[in-house]
């Protein structure tokens, strides 16, 4: 089968509309498909799919083409990957896959050749305080050697040494961060006296390492630079692993470090992934969304972990992803749970799938975190106003309303302030249907958002006015406080 043959079969085995739907909600308008672009920020749909053609286009930010052409802007990969990824989904072997370049495939020997080096150092009569580390952290030899971990020695030139005998390009990994050189323009190993954590893609290819300092050493973690094999913002550790579990599981386990990663995966938890230490960016989370729809964040406690979390929670309802919050007892990370407990192993396996059960959804946490979190009532509006214009972004527009009617619910508002994307501004609330409530619930609504949310400036008193009906008792007491010259901050302070 040609090159161009394999691309033709793939293309004509796949339906574009179907592909595109698994994550952008299309409507069938007249003979094309509409919805929201993913590609750039939009509140009505100008992204069109038509059938027929098998093409897509993007009125507003101009983006098209064929199935490659989405596959590849959408996960941010090239077309040699997009070709990988969507023949498997077709069922179609590449028997002929095009030749990356030389260079590409020099770097991965190299790069998995490193691997067992490190590897190899690890089991070395000198590696003994490698492996005592691992053992005081209570990590199992079964997973240094799932998860490829390895060690450096110290030497100022060993594994310079060993790509010299084994005819590897020692320039190329100068460029992929494994070697570095001196000012003398010598050949000298990067990551001395560190454990090593091999990062692979979902592949298991090996893309580069991570190193960890056992000592005072700063800073602790080295990884290696971006390259064209290395990206850590479109790498997930312990993917390659965790995907054979996610075609079982509803759900991925996302967490911060490698030890958290390896800790759940040795009591079970083996749908999970790692973000190696930082918050996502969307290529991470849309590689997330190819393998699940679902997605329970156990970052750390700390400060910059819950930034991180809220930060991901937004990310995951932009792309229409299902997430839950959980936070460990006593606000430990995963590993030290695990391994600083008393309980058996399978104490803790039964602890654990009681703790899962108690994941908080996304929407609670941020209600919980943004909003009801503040004391001052000016600040509550204000967060909640901001989180009810970040619900814009939900790509599903049943799913947005839903949250949306949800967050009134929550507050006892009235769901009409939450259809406008401006809170503060009653008077832009006129829609069909809104003045079907009996104006005495209508003003008793009023005066509930006034007491709760009056001490906000955005709005002024005279725009409330249209919607009174002056016949009840909560409109003639709102018109008595206005007649006086009190403000909306004024009225909230009486209250």
């Amino acid at each position: 089968m040609t090159d161009h043959s394999t691309v033709e079969a793939i293309r004509s085995s796949l339906d574009i509309v179907q592909l595109i739907s698994e994550v952008v909600p299309l409507q069938k308008r007249g003979q094309n498909f509409f919805g929201i672009c993913p590609f750039h920020h939009e509140k009505s749909p100008s992204f069109s799919v038509n059938s027929q053609k098998q093409l897509f286009h993007c009125f507003g930010c101009k983006a098209g083409g064929d199935i490659f052409r989405f596959y590849q802007l959408y996960y941010r990969v090239d077309f040699l990957q997009a070709l990988e990824d969507l023949a498997k989904k077709a069922g179609i072997e590449v028997k002929q896959q095009p030749f990356r370049n030389q260079k590409w495939e020099e770097s991965l020997q190299l790069l998995e050749e490193v691997c067992r080096f490190y590897e190899e150092q690890l089991y070395s009569p000198k590696a003994k305080r490698f492996r005592d580390y691992l053992n005081q952290r209570k990590i199992p030899e079964k997973c240094w050697k799932d998860f490829r971990l390895g060690a450096h020695l110290g030497g100022a030139r060993e594994l310079t040494e060993f790509l010299q005998k084994k005819s590897l390009s020692r320039d190329i990994a100068v460029q992929l961060g494994i070697l570095g050189r001196t000012k003398a323009g010598q050949f000298i190993d990067r990551f001395r006296a560190r454990l090593i954590f091999s990062i692979s893609d979902e592949n298991g290819k090996i893309r580069g390492f991570g190193a960890r300092a056992l000592g005072n050493e700063s800073p602790k973690y080295i990884n290696s630079p971006a390259s064209s094999l290395f990206d850590k913002k479109r790498l997930l550790y312990g993917m390659h692993l965790a995907i054979p579990e996610l075609r079982r599981k509803e759900y991925i386990v996302l967490v911060e470090g490698y030890l958290d990663v390896i800790a759940l995966h040795e009591f079970g938890v083996r749908n999970t992934v790692g973000s190696m230490g930082t918050a996502l960016t969307q290529d991470q989370v849309r590689k997330l969304k190819r393998w699940s729809g679902r997605v329970i964040s156990l970052y750390d406690a700390d400060f910059a972990g819950v930034q991180a979390t809220e930060r991901n929670l937004e990310h995951f309802i932009a792309e229409g992803i299902e997430a839950k919050v959980l936070v460990l007892p006593e606000a430990k990370d995963p590993d030290a749970f695990l391994h600083s407990s008393k309980l058996s192993n399978e104490e803790k396996r039964k602890e654990l799938k009681k703790i899962f059960k108690s994941a908080m959804p996304a929407l609670d946490y941020l209600v919980q975190r943004k909003v009801l979190s503040q004391k001052d009532s000016i600040q509550k509006a204000r967060a909640l106003r901001e989180l009810n214009d970040f619900l814009e972004k939900v790509p599903d527009p049943i799913e947005r309303q839903v949250l949306k009617q949800d967050l009134a619910k929550r507050f006892g508002l009235p769901k009409e302030l939450f259809q406008d994307q401006n809170l503060a501004k009653p008077a832009k609330l006129a829609q069909k249907g809104q003045r079907r409530k009996s104006k005495v619930e209508w003003d008793r609504e009023l005066l509930k958002f006034l007491v709760l949310f009056g001490k906000d400036q955005d709005f002024s008193l005279t725009e409330v006015l249209p919607y009174l009906s002056f016949s009840t008792k909560w409109s003639k007491l709102l018109k008595a406080l206005i007649n006086q010259g009190l403000n909306s901050s004024q009225i909230t302070s009486l209250s």
